[in-house]
């Protein structure tokens, strides 16, 4: 039964930590800001999007226009030296090419992202890409995309690997699939109960072959 599966974009299809702690780490010198994001931190994050880690420092986004556009200046400038999770792509062009519908659904910029699927060759995958550039919780955008490509609640998978991920997921009652080869931890994302967790893209890709 063709369904509707929604990714998260870094920790599930880009390997991108390492790029955006240093990013984070050089532009919020800059200006003063005094969250650093490391490693072993990143996993203390609820909700790993931008207004989450502007929180850790005490600020807001309408105050932040400034440090939020040169960090994604920044992360465009080294978009293209980010690898994408090996086995990722055919993941992706497999769903499609079954009938289902691939959206993402990221903190990231759509820009970026979007540019980055382009140059991956996985554009034309993926029906949309809807980023941090866009207002609303990413249980809103998820209600959009249903809305929007008229899927069900039940036929419809947000795919992440942060806690914040699966709580979005869960709150606007699509089925939800954890991946903990990203940004957060094992035992972190299991304590959210998902539907599905899966500790390697294997184990997705041959969970998602099922359900094509």
């Amino acid at each position: 039964m063709r369904q509707l599966y929604i990714f998260d974009y870094d920790g599930v299809i880009a390997d991108s930590l390492d790029a955006w702690i240093s990013v984070i780490g050089k532009i919020g010198e800059k200006y003063g800001y005094i969250y650093r994001m490391t490693r072993d931190n990143v996993n203390e994050l609820e909700q790993v999007t931008m207004d989450g880690i502007l929180e850790k420092s005490g600020r807001k986004r309408e105050e932040s226009e400034d440090y939020l556009s040169e960090i994604y200046t920044e992360m465009e400038k080294n978009s293209r030296t980010v690898s994408f999770f090996s086995g990722i792509n055919y993941v992706i062009k497999k769903l499609h090419e079954t009938g289902n519908t691939v959206c993402v659904n990221t903190a990231n910029s759509s820009t970026i992202v979007a540019d980055r699927l382009e140059h991956e060759n996985l554009g034309k995958y993926v029906a949309e890409v809807i980023g941090g550039d866009h207002s609303g919780s990413k249980s809103e955008k998820i209600h959009y995309l249903m809305e929007k490509y008229n899927f069900s609640h039940s036929l419809t998978w947000m795919i992440g690997d942060t806690r914040g991920d699966i709580i979005e997921g869960k709150k606007a009652g699509v089925m939800t699939a954890a991946v903990t080869y990203g940004w957060h931890h094992y035992e972190n994302m299991a304590d959210t109960k998902p539907d599905r967790i899966f500790r390697t893209i294997a184990e997705l890709e041959d969970f998602l072959a099922v359900k094509v």
